[in-house]
């Protein structure tokens, strides 16, 4: 499911659901509130391996809905967003690929095409990034 174009995740505990990226429940009993922020990190299996030798990952295979890829297939090969938001900007294409990040009580967001190539740079907390 979808909402304003950001996937929903079932919050089995309170029988709710939450926007994967805005992290608030959406519906159910505990509507508008915010998930805890919990940072994460995208590794190669041998990078992990090493950082985390008693680390687990999780099963893709719970009984529930196909991969995701596959269910959201039409929406991936769209450039444009089954729902359109409340509001539109013109800097990037309705579906560009952000990147947000928290550091010190501070915030940024910026494009994240660079990424792909490496040719990212800023700072944000007084550290580089």
């Amino acid at each position: 499911m979808l909402f304003r174009s950001d996937g929903l995740t079932d919050d089995r505990l309170t029988e709710s659901l939450r926007a994967q990226h805005a992290t608030e429940a959406v519906a159910g009993p505990i509507v508008g509130t915010q998930r805890k922020w919990v940072p994460s990190a995208h590794l190669t299996w041998k990078v992990g391996k090493k950082k985390y030798p008693d680390g687990r990952i999780f099963s893709k295979d719970t009984g529930g809905r196909p991969d995701n890829e596959i269910l959201y297939e039409g929406y991936v090969k769209s450039p444009f967003p089954i729902f359109k938001g409340p509001t539109t900007r013109n800097e990037l294409t309705m579906k560009a690929g952000v990147i947000g990040m928290e550091l010190r009580d501070e915030t940024k967001a910026g494009a994240g095409a660079g990424l792909k190539t490496g040719a990212f740079a800023d700072e944000l907390g007084g550290l580089p990034i």
